[in-house]
């Protein structure tokens, strides 16, 4: 309560005061935010939930046994609970998985130690499953999690923007100094790792301004804006992906991305000839100091 009156967003979650842009275009498509089981896509989150949550599988009709014959009912009772709201919550947005992955470790350790007891005998069936029981816990969610991966197969893509052979074409066709890029937000970190260039948009929250300033560059209608943030942020370079899935996120009737897909940039900018393999999958724009 106290931490609600003194911080009144703290009701809203940590990321209250996000840009607006920055929550449409960057945040609201983190995996870590989406649901980590969706029924309309069981191929791609399917295994994905069986191995980081497979464990529940145990637990919960551990939780049953104990909390019914238990002399510690009312302890696996209050587990019982926060197990599954922690779990409401991981199916609701996968960055709290780890609640739930940490609660069901008791369950299933006391599942163990019952049969451990219950086979601990010297006999070579004890041994089979008390081994075999260790195994299954331990690796048993992965290894179904393989299974269904190769039941449930999903048809292979090709990576849409090769970025480790653009970063080496930047670096070593812009050697002399590190080049300002405008990019796209989630080709900030590899194109930053593989080259000695700057970047304008990396996909972390703190860089709010990059990011939001990408989102109105490649947006934008009318010329002027564009060029003044250029300008200021002194761009040497805009690269784009037509192909990657982000680029969906910057089209806009008449933006400036649609026009640099297509090959009309503004008089400020000059294509870059790439090579044909790279040509294929990028475009590269030089910002025209002359023009400014």
């Amino acid at each position: 309560m106290v931490f609600i009156l003194w911080v009144p967003d703290i009701v809203h979650g940590p990321m209250a005061r996000m840009a607006p842009l920055v929550h449409e275009v960057w945040f609201s498509n983190n995996a870590e935010v989406s649901p980590i089981l969706q029924f309309d896509d069981l191929r791609g989150t399917g295994p994905k939930t069986l191995a980081h949550l497979g464990l529940v599988l145990f637990a919960v009709p551990a939780l049953f046994i104990l909390v019914r014959q238990d002399k510690n009912r009312l302890n696996w009772c209050i587990l019982a609970v926060f197990l599954g709201l922690s779990l409401l919550l991981a199916l609701r947005e996968a960055r709290w998985v780890g609640y739930p992955q940490i609660l069901v470790l008791a369950p299933c350790v006391a599942l163990l130690q019952t049969l451990f007891r219950r086979f601990g005998g010297p006999g070579l069936a004890g041994v089979v499953v008390r081994v075999g029981s260790v195994i299954v816990l331990a690796t048993g969610p992965l290894i179904a999690s393989g299974m269904l991966c190769q039941g449930l197969p999903l048809p292979k893509t090709g990576k849409p923007c090769d970025l480790p052979q653009i970063s080496g074409f930047l670096a070593e066709n812009y050697p002399d100094r590190p080049q300002n890029i405008l990019n796209f937000i989630y080709s900030g970190p590899e194109l930053l790792y593989r080259s000695h260039h700057n970047v304008v948009a990396t996909p972390y929250h703190r860089n709010t301004a990059g990011i939001v300033d990408t989102i109105r560059f490649l947006r934008g209608k009318s010329d002027g804006p564009a060029k003044a943030l250029a300008q200021k942020r002194q761009i040497d370079l805009v690269l784009i992906c037509p192909a990657d899935p982000e680029a969906s996120n910057y089209r806009t009737e008449a933006g400036l991305l649609v026009r640099l897909e297509a090959g009309q940039p503004p008089s400020w900018l000059g294509e870059v000839l790439l090579p044909a393999d790279l040509g294929q999958k990028f475009k590269l724009y030089q910002v025209i100091p002359s023009a400014f």
